[in-house]
């Protein structure tokens, strides 16, 4: 079974007729917890071949400026890892070390190919100071591209788990700077409608 699965309903809202035809679609909550423990659910009643996660994500860079919804953008990602922001700050540190999870896609579709690739980071907060976004910055080596996420490290580390192939797009809604929230607030759906554009030319 393929499924397509998000933190919410508006992620998937605009999906076309076509691909619901192809995929179960399944909204998970929000947060990595949360996403975690219901995908889990999920993949223990039913024989997944195929996790495609969407969702929306803050663009990590130390700017103050206002995120412009003419700078959305969908990324192919690559890599998810968890962030830990107080030990990055020096204010926390942490005795174990948590793995960071692949993100491989065989689809050969032309519209795949020609996304951009980043990484994505997730945390149970969301990041809103430029500041704290150079120094995470600063922590991710040879990373040129980098996008937050509340859910995917949890899809990330069930997917891997249960080794499920998983593909991951995310649409950019906002800098990851004081105007986060609103930002986010003001640019979610038209994110989410070029979001579900692309997924349906990759699967068309």
């Amino acid at each position: 079974m393929r499924i397509i699965c998000s933190a919410w309903e508006e992620e998937t809202k605009y999906l076309s007729k076509e691909v619901r035809e192809k995929f179960i679609i399944y909204h998970l909550g929000i947060g990595y917890l949360s996403a975690a423990l219901n995908l889990q659910k999920i993949i223990l009643e039913n024989k997944l071949t195929e996790i495609n996660f969407l969702g929306t994500a803050g663009l990590v860079q130390n700017t103050e400026e206002k995120f412009s919804i003419n700078d959305t953008k969908v990324y192919r990602i690559e890599k998810s890892s968890l962030l830990r922001a107080l030990t990055i700050t020096g204010s926390a540190y942490t005795p174990v070390t948590y793995p960071s999870y692949s993100l491989n896609n065989a689809n050969t579709n032309k519209t795949l190919k020609s996304l951009t690739t980043a990484n994505c980071i997730s945390s149970l907060e969301i990041s809103k100071s430029a500041e704290l976004s150079s120094k995470i910055l600063d922590s991710q080596s040879n990373t040129e591209i980098l996008l937050e996420n509340m859910e995917l490290y949890g899809v990330a580390k069930l997917a891997s788990e249960y080794q499920i192939p998983c593909n991951t797009f995310l649409s950019t809604s906002n800098f990851t700077n004081a105007n986060a929230h609103q930002d986010w607030k003001e640019n979610h759906q038209k994110a989410s409608e070029k979001l579900c554009k692309v997924f349906r030319d990759i699967n068309s």
